[in-house]
């Protein structure tokens, strides 16, 4: 402390104005930068978390608004779609009927029959056009012989069967089996195992027990058509004695390309559910490698380890309309469904979330870069502002630092020439003078210190004056003494019986503090007495 204020009192005045002037001036720029730098970056950090915010409400509305619009859109679509679906299978079962009444008319037709049936093709007997006539197959231990008025008539079938196959393109196979073992198909076509017995086909057995016309499950075509699914109609003769199953193929993939072709965006896709919860229908569901005779089992939502699944296939097979979310190990997906309600299944449209939100994804992806873009343009900008502030800074210091040095000049000059004015004096250049023209009180005191050596100067010369006046008379005095001294005996003269004494005070000149007034004479500041 002591330290610091002893190197404070040796500085000069120069110095301790200068340093004042430059202490002030960098503090006020240090506090107007620091608080304008500060300012800036503020608002610089606040328009950046304002754009995020707006940016992140911006995609979670956008978000919201696309789930909300996908939902409607995706529930409308699974409508539309099991409408178109169910009048595409109802115009399948429209066609089954028609062969059917077509083949109850057949069957119970009175006239009586050639012995040797008319001729028909076999599958191992191709005719020119495969189009223009159906193939047979017999069961087992079955002969011509032994059907012949059946395989006759059924022949017949190739009338109703070559329209209602052309008028159709989602139906692959048309066909009838008989309870006798027969399996007439059109278009003609081979390669069906000699094995074959329609009436232990799913098809088959499921028309014999329902009565009525039905639907089976996916199966393997016999015929190499892959797997499809049959709707069925028996048809009994007026006594009972024939029993004829008319049929009517579609395949899986027809029914995934041309019937539930619903491919929305890049991963939604269509589902088609029977009544109990079985996948009839999906992209990607095949036969494999599995056979015309081996059981082929589709997946079955109903039994899912999924809670979130079986739930929506529940209220799938119990033919409700809706929409829910669903967790797969892929990612959350939608489901909206709607029933098909000519044969009791339902159309299920599946689409992730995330390809929902995809463009709110994009625009937040968007924002983030261009808040990133902006975070750099701001940062850069920032940057280049302190840079300036820097500069300024600098450049104001050393404006500053000459200006100070240039005010404390202006201050302290009069100062240094009072000082030189009063060095000079002090040795003995009364004739000095101080030249200060400022105007102010430095000037006033320039003219005092002028005055007061022109008055001291004065004086020296009244007090040479009076010195050297005061020194003749010592002289004459002296010499008056001298004289006088001159006049007198050397001795007291010796008179007997008497002691005599004398005393010679000559004039002297000399200063007393105790001299009498009334006895002495005011010269100059002494007296003689």
């Amino acid at each position: 402390m002591w330290g610091k204020r002893a190197l404070w009192s040796r500085l000069g005045v120069t110095a301790k104005i200068l340093i004042v002037f430059l202490a002030l001036s960098i503090a006020s720029l240090i506090i107007t930068g620091s608080i304008a730098l500060i300012t800036i970056s503020g608002v610089g950090d606040y328009a950046l978390e304002s754009g995020i915010s707006l940016g992140n409400r911006a995609v979670n509305d956008s978000t919201a608004a696309l789930e909300n619009d996908a939902e409607e859109y995706l529930l409308r679509m699974a409508t539309d779609q099991a409408a178109i679906s169910n009048a595409l299978f109802e115009r399948v079962e429209a066609e089954t009927s028609i062969m059917a009444a077509f083949a109850s008319t057949l069957m119970n037709e009175t006239t009586s029959l050639p012995t040797k049936p008319k001729p028909s093709h076999s599958q191992y007997e191709q005719p020119e056009d495969i189009y223009a006539c159906s193939s047979y197959v017999l069961a087992p231990d079955v002969t011509v012989e032994q059907v012949g008025e059946e395989l006759n008539r059924s022949s017949k079938m190739d009338t109703i069967f070559i329209p209602t196959y052309a008028s159709d393109s989602h139906v692959t196979w048309v066909y009838i089996g008989t309870e006798s073992g027969i399996l007439r198909v059109y278009p003609w076509c081979t390669g069906i195992d000699p094995s074959f017995d329609p009436r232990t086909r799913a098809w088959y057995t499921k028309a014999r027990e329902t009565g009525a016309i039905c639907w089976s499950e996916p199966m393997v075509d016999a015929g190499g058509g892959g797997l499809m699914v049959t709707c069925s109609k028996p048809v009994y003769s007026l006594n009972n004695d024939w029993l004829w199953v008319v049929s009517a193929d579609v395949t899986i993939e027809t029914i995934n390309q041309d019937i539930i072709n619903t491919q929305i965006g890049e991963l939604g896709y269509a589902i088609l559910l029977d009544d109990h919860g079985c996948v009839i229908a999906r992209p990607g569901l095949s036969a494999g490698d599995k056979k015309w005779d081996e059981s082929f089992e589709t997946e079955n939502l109903s039994l899912s380890e999924n809670a979130e699944l079986r739930a929506i296939a529940k209220n799938m097979t119990a033919g409700d309309t809706g929409i829910a979310r669903c967790r797969f190990a892929d990612g959350e997906k939608y489901i909206a469904y709607a029933p098909i309600r000519c044969m009791n299944w339902s159309v299920g449209v599946v689409m992730p979330v995330e390809e929902i939100v995809a463009p709110a994804l994009a625009t937040k992806s968007k924002i983030i870069a261009a808040t990133e873009d902006t975070s750099e343009h701001v940062n850069r900008q920032l940057s280049a502002i302190k840079k300036i502030f820097l500069g300024i800074f600098i450049a104001l210091f050393l404006g500053v630092s000459g200006l100070s040095f240039l005010l404390s000049r202006i201050i302290t000059n009069p100062v240094m020439s009072l000082k030189e004015g009063s060095e000079a004096i002090g040795k003995g250049d009364l004739e000095y003078t101080v030249d200060v023209k400022t105007g102010d009180e430095f000037e006033e005191l320039a003219n005092s210190f002028n005055k007061m050596a022109s008055d001291l100067k004065e004086h020296i010369e009244e007090l040479r004056l009076t010195t050297a006046e005061k020194e003749r008379m010592e002289k004459e005095l002296e010499i008056a003494k001298g004289i006088q001294e001159s006049f007198l005996p050397d001795s007291v003269p010796e008179i007997l019986g008497i002691d005599l004494a004398a005393l010679n005070l000559p004039c002297l000149l000399y200063t007393s503090d105790a001299a009498d007034e009334e006895d002495s004479v005011d010269l100059g500041g002494r007296r003689i007495i």
